[in-house]
């Protein structure tokens, strides 16, 4: 059986006539001037005969150009034979799962009408065909192997679940290809809503397209949601939230940020039509909450409405202090929460001999001057013999008169701070080596930074307890910012938060911890270590996920983030396939039109070719 993919396109076939009635009307008389009305007789009888049926035939080049006019009007309208595929095939049914296919689509969503689409192409297949389901977000997962067998369909179709994850529908196609490598009379349906960034998807044979979206769609998403700590208030953090209007005009959207569930902050964003914009909000938190922005709009897709942050709690630091006793530099360590110190006498320090390795941070306090092991290392009014810092050997009073440009003094109010006694310090660094002017006074620096490879370093050239210093809140803000920067903590946190899909990788305290993942959905998740290393692999939904470890418990964040996945317009999709095409009720269909194209383009080279002859031969 023929079918018209696009009858309306028959209406070519009025070239037919046009072509016959531009005939009609070319040049037929000659004036000729003859001794005899023979040549009268003959005309008035071929004028009686008209244009008939015999005349037509005769005239090849009109038969022609009739025959390609016919030819290419039909290809235009795409006819295709059908025939019923009862013979064994293969089937492959790839079902997008990303997280588009959440969006509102009459009364349900653009995934439900994709599993009632697949339910009718398994209540479609011939007996004895073979079908295989196929689900496609980030990755592409097959979840059944080639099975003839519908209960057995139906029953893994009913275990296919949409995710929050961003879709690469060329990987499952390309599965799919892969799979159907080398047989005969295969097929491959792909049910989705056409969300792509990419208008035409890579070459797949005997591709058939489902699309469940439409383009009329209303959508507001959370493009970007970063934290990080402000570096000049160790207890103020910085969020930076992205949203984009996907809309066709201006909106005001309310912004929430939480932590933990109490509010942060509410405001407005205006975000144009078709574009997006961000703000910058500043909070404080001593770390360990758990943080989300959300959108209040009601939109398609509430999905990417939403998006989440852990900011964990700042990690221990082990400080070994060797002071002959020093009380306010103590009773800021003391003071500061996540510090732990030991306190030993200098003897202590030279008889034990204690690699620095032994802790996160070694503080030297009025030390005779030694040489330092490669580590991290506070000296006040000390030296070492293997820097390339030095104390000048004069010492006077001095006040403070400027601050450098470092984060560790930013916003310190140390200015006209008056030192009784005191040394100035004078560097000689290599290419190798970072040195940073911490605090001057007009003879020069007084306390500088430096960096060596792995190795940190601060130095202060006298000591504070001789000034008002430690009277001010400027000093214990500065023992915080100087033993976090020294231990190489930096306040990021890229390492809690990833892409839904994406694998989340775990340090665990011990060889073989059993790990209890607790997802935002409320199910649980058991893994094992395996030499203290650990992969959280089932990362398919948003939210922030617990991990208990051992005796311990820690927490990362997941988000869709995706500016491409939360276009959720369908696309007009081209299926880059090769000649087959297959309905959903089992037929095969043979396109035709290649080879109408190719006759009516071969009919008139033909009929060129004998007007071309004909000129020259006359």
């Amino acid at each position: 059986m023929i079918e018209l993919v696009t009858p309306l396109a028959l209406v070519a076939l009025l070239a037919i006539p046009i072509i016959l009635f531009l005939y009609s009307l070319r040049p037929r008389r000659q004036r000729v001037v003859q001794s005899s009305n023979q040549l009268w007789r003959e005309a008035l009888a071929q004028r009686r005969r008209g244009l008939g049926l015999r005349q037509i035939l005769s005239n090849l080049s009109l038969l022609l150009l009739l025959l390609s006019a016919g030819a290419l009007a039909l290809s235009l309208s795409a006819p295709q034979w059908l025939t019923q595929g009862v013979d064994a095939s293969d089937t492959v049914v790839i079902i997008d799962v990303s997280a588009s296919m959440q969006t509102k689509h009459g009364d349900s969503t653009r995934f439900d009408a994709a599993l009632r689409q697949a339910r009718l192409l398994i209540d479609a297949k011939p007996s004895g065909a073979r079908m295989l389901l196929i689900e496609s977000a980030r990755q592409a997962r097959a979840k059944t192997a080639f099975e003839d067998n519908k209960d057995v369909l139906i029953k893994a179709l009913e275990t296919i679940r949409v995710t929050d994850e961003a879709g690469v529908p060329a990987l499952a196609l390309a599965l799919g290809a892969t799979l159907l490598a080398g047989a005969d009379d295969t097929q491959i349906h792909f049910l989705t809503d056409a969300a792509f960034a990419s208008t035409q998807l890579p070459f797949v044979p005997n591709l058939k397209l489902h699309v469940h979206g439409n383009s009329d769609t209303r959508n507001v998403a959370v493009t970007r949601f970063a934290v990080r700590a402000d570096p000049a208030s160790p207890e103020t953090y910085q969020a930076l939230i992205r949203v984009h209007n996907y809309t066709r005009e201006p909106l005001k959207l309310p912004l929430q940020l939480t932590g933990s569930g109490a509010s942060l902050w509410r405001g407005q964003l205006q975000v144009e039509a078709h574009s997006s914009e961000a703000v910058v909000v500043p909070f404080h938190s001593l770390g360990g909450i758990e943080l989300q922005v959300n959108i209040d709009y009601a939109d398609d897709l509430q999905l990417d409405n939403s998006a989440y942050a852990v900011l964990s709690a700042p990690p221990p630091i082990h400080v070994g202090m060797y002071s002959a006793g020093n009380f306010y530099l103590e009773s800021v360590l003391d003071a500061l929460p996540q510090l732990g110190h030991t306190r030993l006498t200098a003897d202590e320090f030279r008889k034990s001999r204690l690699a620095s390795s032994d802790f996160d941070v070694i503080i030297l306090d009025r030390l005779a001057a030694l040489e330092l092991p490669p580590g991290r290392f506070l000296l006040i009014d000390t030296v070492a013999t293997n820097l390339p810092v030095e104390l000048n050997s004069e010492r006077s009073a001095r006040t403070v008169s400027a601050l450098g440009e470092s984060a560790l003094v930013s916003g310190l109010q140390l200015t006209g701070l008056a030192i009784p006694d005191t040394a100035t310090l004078h560097h000689n660094r290599n290419q190798d080596e970072l040195v940073q002017n911490l605090i001057w006074t007009s003879a020069g620096p007084v306390a500088v930074s430096l960096i060596n490879g792995e190795s940190r370093v601060l130095l202060i050239a006298f000591d504070p307890a001789q000034t008002d210093w430690p009277k001010r809140a400027a000093f214990p803000l500065f023992i915080e910012r100087a033993l976090t920067w020294l231990s190489g903590h930096d306040p990021e946190i890229d390492d809690t938060t990833l892409e839904a899909g994406l694998s989340y990788r775990v340090t665990t305290p011990t060889q073989n911890s059993r790990i209890a993942v607790h997802r935002p959905d409320g199910s649980n998740v058991e893994i094992r270590a395996v030499d203290g290393k650990a992969v959280v692999q089932t990362t398919d939904k948003t939210g922030i996920y617990g991990l208990s470890i051992d005796n311990g418990f820690r927490s990362f964040a997941v988000n869709l983030v995706d500016a491409v996945e939360s276009n959720i317009a369908s696309q007009p999709v081209v299926a880059n396939t090769s000649e087959h095409q297959a309905k959903s009720d089992g037929t095969i269909a043979q396109l035709l039109w290649p080879i109408l194209a190719a006759l009516g383009l071969a009919l008139l080279l033909l009929e060129w070719t004998m007007r071309a002859v004909g000129r020259g031969g006359a």
